[in-house]
């Protein structure tokens, strides 16, 4: 930060020195801002200067100094031009930036005292306390404070925290839980139910009577996100919140840690302090890790965490094993983005274990040793492409609660007796199998599962009996179900015998090879349905009536190819015309339907709140239902549509804001400036036809 008052041609530099987080930009401010300061300055300016510095940087810096042809000289020249007494105020965290720019001697901004830290926790976490709790709060208060390394930021953050009604246990153990942020990469974007389960590794969160132990840690999560400790910067795939830490509160991390967890970056000195205490762990590197980086690590016997967070894929197979193999404390190892091909065969060592990353590797399998680890909880396998079976004793794990799988690829199927993991709480993906012990049945005895899953290989299961063996409908917390077969077959006994609890909010169903579909589908006990992607059911005839779900926001078909037309019975059982159709849809889409020929059977009450309905790839679709009545829609989008005559005799509504017309050669000709439909989409305020947008100027003439 670069603050320059005044001008001059004598021009002082006074550098302001301190770690981050101390003050100094809130002390240069004040003196920036005060009056007296503002009486004597003709100008004032103030600037920032990026902090992103490196050691080869300041060394670069130094050099030309000492040859008086340094950065900091090109950047002051210009401002040695005016009045005598011009001063300019630099804050760094780098005694060597002060050295270079300094005229005179530099303020060092000291850290606060222990009571001053805890002063500032106290004006925040005290203010809604009762008696009994303040009285808690200031028996652990100096310890706490004595976190804070001196930094006001950390008080001031810490406080925020605290002002939550916390125990002594809780309070501790949300500063673990912070602390533990550190060893993350600057920047390192990560989801919450991946940090819950490292912390439930390492044993920072303990059992609250029947409360589930990872509802403990989404109450801390949420306690660090609501004081602003986290930032959610976007959302994944599967529109799941992705989140990260500000560059101050990861030093804030950083500093509540002390010596107990730390970063090892690739290239970093051997001659660094060795952290006596030090339990938590990750070797950052650019390129491919170096051998004498991973032997700095073989000081720390006592790590319960080893982390890898590498851009480039890292051949360090033997070095890794070597290494990993003196961690015999180990509760956490993630080795993902590694490039590692195995893991070896003394895994089962490391008896801690709680938690292993695996994912974007080249593994193939997972040595048959490993399902000796009893106290494993989380295995993280996504992104695996080359992976395809699980040890033969899976069953061991009785303490696994996490089993990330890819739902695209892996397994042919599951290994024997999976059911006897009664803890299990993520299967991301179950691959029926065709022997006794792989099939479909093993699902009811995983009752705590939850989240999404998706259940592959359906054509193993034979018929309506073995479907109902699944029991889906005693699985309250599935929100997100995806039901796949590889084959087309006939498959409708079996999809009638899957029907899900009335709490599921998502359905896929994939290569269905029915000809309809099961009643439960359009069951309105379906009552938190929102969303249904029907794709490659290509001998399906008829789509359900599924305009009774209330909730239903989204419905996308893709590859029905045996589907001729849709009526009014897709909005309503029936002929009532009374009954409103898909009163919560917001976007529909039909895509790849080679013989729908026509669609109709709207009423002016269906779909009151579509945003979004796209027509792609129906090449002998001849004509539109009306559409002018539906007041919400946004968007309209036709594509690979040759024969579609004409736009809705009837205009499109007033509401459209955009229409995209794409290789429909009747349509896009009648769309033009002066075709027979031009009158119904000129005043849309963006037209788009074969990829060339139509600017509102044009359409004037």
């Amino acid at each position: 930060m670069l603050l320059w008052i005044g001008e001059g041609v004598n021009v002082s530099v006074i550098p302001i020195v301190g770690m981050g987080g101390t003050g100094k930009t809130t002390l240069v401010q004040l003196v920036y801002n005060d009056a007296e300061i503002v009486s004597c300055f003709d100008l004032r300016i103030w600037i920032s200067v990026s902090v992103d510095y490196d050691v080869v940087k300041i060394t670069k810096s130094i050099v030309e100094s000492a040859t008086e042809k340094s950065e900091w000289d090109v950047l002051r020249s210009p401002l040695g031009v005016g009045l005598p007494g011009s001063k300019i105020l630099v804050t760094t965290r780098n005694s060597v930036v002060s050295s270079v720019v300094a005229t005179i001697d530099p303020y060092y901004l000291q850290p606060l005292s222990v009571e001053d830290c805890w002063e500032l926790i106290a004006q925040r976490a005290l203010s809604n306390r009762s008696l009994d709790g303040k009285e808690k709060l200031v028996a652990i208060g100096e310890k706490i404070a004595e976190k804070c390394g001196g930094s006001p930021l950390a008080a001031k953050t810490i406080g925020s925290v605290l002002r939550f009604k916390l125990v002594e246990s809780e309070s501790k153990a949300l500063i673990r839980c912070f602390a533990y942020c550190s060893i993350f990469p600057h920047n390192y974007e990560f989801e919450k139910d991946d940090l819950v389960h490292l912390w439930m590794a390492e044993g920072f969160i303990q059992p609250q009577g029947m409360k589930r132990i990872e509802d403990i840690g989404n109450d801390y999560f949420d306690n660090l996100l609501w004081g602003c400790f986290f930032h959610v910067p976007h959302f994944d795939y599967l529109d799941q919140p992705v989140y990260h830490m500000h560059g101050l509160i990861h030093e804030l991390a950083q500093f509540v840690s002390t010596d107990v967890c730390f970063q090892m970056k690739d290239g970093m000195s051997p001659l660094l302090p060795i952290f006596r205490n030090a339990r938590h762990s990750s070797l950052h590197s650019q390129e491919d890790i170096q051998p004498m980086t991973l032997k700095m690590f073989q000081r720390y016997k006592g790590l319960r965490t080893f982390m890898v967070f590498c851009r480039n894929e890292s051949h360090i197979v033997e070095l890794l094993f070597d290494l990993i193999q003196n961690l015999q404390c180990l509760r956490v190892l993630n080795l993902s983005s590694t490039g590692i091909f195995e893991l070896p065969d003394s895994i089962d060592n490391f008896k801690h274990l709680r938690y292993l990353n695996v994912s974007k590797t080249n593994i193939k399998k997972l040595p048959e040793s490993i399902a000796y680890l009893y106290g494993l909880q989380t295995l993280k396998l996504q992104d695996c492409f080359n992976f395809l079976v699980l040890p033969k004793h899976t069953k061991n794990w009785i303490d696994l609660r996490h089993l990330d799988l890819d739902i695209k690829r892996q397994l042919s199927s599951m290994p024997l007796e999976v059911g006897k993991l009664t803890s299990l709480q993520t299967l991301h993906a179950f691959v029926v199998g065709k022997d006794a012990g792989c099939q479909i049945g093993e699902l009811p005895k995983l009752g705590n599962l939850r989240g999404r899953i998706c259940i592959k290989n359906l054509e193993n299961v034979v018929n309506l009996r073995d479907a109902k063996e699944a029991m889906l409908e005693k699985k309250p917390y599935l929100d997100r179900l995806e039901l796949q077969w590889n084959e087309f077959r006939d498959g409708q006994e079996v999809l009638s015998g899957l029907c899900p609890h009335y709490r599921l909010k998502e359905l896929r169903v994939t290569n269905y090879g029915g000809s309809i579909f099961p009643s439960w589908l359009s069951d309105p006990s379906l009552c938190k349905l929102v969303s249904i992607y029907l794709r490659s059911c290509q001998k399906c005839t008829v789509l359900p009536p599924l305009g009774l779900l209330l909730a239903l926001k989204s419905f996308h078909i893709y590859q029905m190819h045996s589907l001729v037309s849709v009526d009014h019975r897709f909005c309503r059982p029936g002929m009532n015309n009374m009954v409103r159709g898909f009163p919560s849809l917001e976007s529909l889409t039909f895509h790849d339907m080679p013989n729908l020929k026509i669609r109709t059977g709207l009423n002016a009450e269906d779909m009151p709140h579509l945003h979004q309905l796209i027509v792609v790839d129906c090449p002998k679709l001849a004509r539109l239902p009306s559409l002018h009545f539906l007041s919400s829609l946004k968007s309209l989008d036709i594509s690979q549509c040759h024969i579609l005559q004409s736009l809705p005799d009837e205009g499109l509504p007033d509401s459209l804001k955009t229409s995209i017309i794409l290789d429909s050669t009747i349509l896009k000709g009648r769309c033009r400036q002066g075709g027979a439909d031009w009158s119904k989409i000129r005043a849309i305020p963006k037209i788009e036809i074969d990829y060339v947008e139509i600017p509102p100027q044009v359409r004037e003439n």
